[in-house]
């Protein structure tokens, strides 16, 4: 009987990456934050003000205390199983991988419904072919799909 934890494909992946931040970096986005405080501040613009501050705080909170957990993703003959969370193949529309070592390793899924409907898999080692050519069986894949320029601009600021 298939299920979804008798995986064809499995790695542990983590939630998000988070890149390591040089005192430097937090100095220049300290100096950023404070001004856009003060400019906000000297406009009247009240709420964008507040907008901002509890941005900072929370950006760092996380940052600084929450790291991200690393989770099994599982590819079956049913679906995509992330930790506890099962997909069904029909609840996918179709996925597509952006590989470019070292800067992103990615699987993206496109699902049907839902809230957030693109779900993004670090790969870690994984080899992105043998993932591709086991989704197709299952899925369309979307191809020659670029990075976006958010998240190349997220990146290479290290957010």
């Amino acid at each position: 009987v298939p299920d979804f934890d008798k995986a064809a494909i499995s790695w542990i992946a983590p939630e998000y990456l988070q890149h390591t931040k040089s005192s430097v970096w937090w100095l220049t986005a300290a100096v950023i934050w404070l001004a856009a405080i003060v400019a906000e501040a000297l406009s009247g613009n009240w709420s964008m003000l507040l907008a901002t501050v509890v941005f900072g705080i929370v950006y760092w909170y996380i940052h600084e205390h929450h790291p991200p957990r690393h989770t099994k993703v599982n590819l079956s003959e049913l679906g995509v199983k992330i930790g506890h969370t099962s997909i069904p193949y029909a609840d996918i529309e179709t996925f597509w991988v952006i590989y470019d070592p070292p800067f992103t390793r990615r699987l993206f899924l496109r699902l049907k419904t839902g809230v957030f409907q693109e779900l993004i898999i670090e790969l870690e080692s994984q080899n992105p072919q043998q993932i591709a050519s086991f989704l197709e069986r299952y899925i369309p894949e979307r191809r020659g799909v670029k990075e976006t320029l958010s998240d190349v601009l997220l990146r290479a600021f290290r957010l």
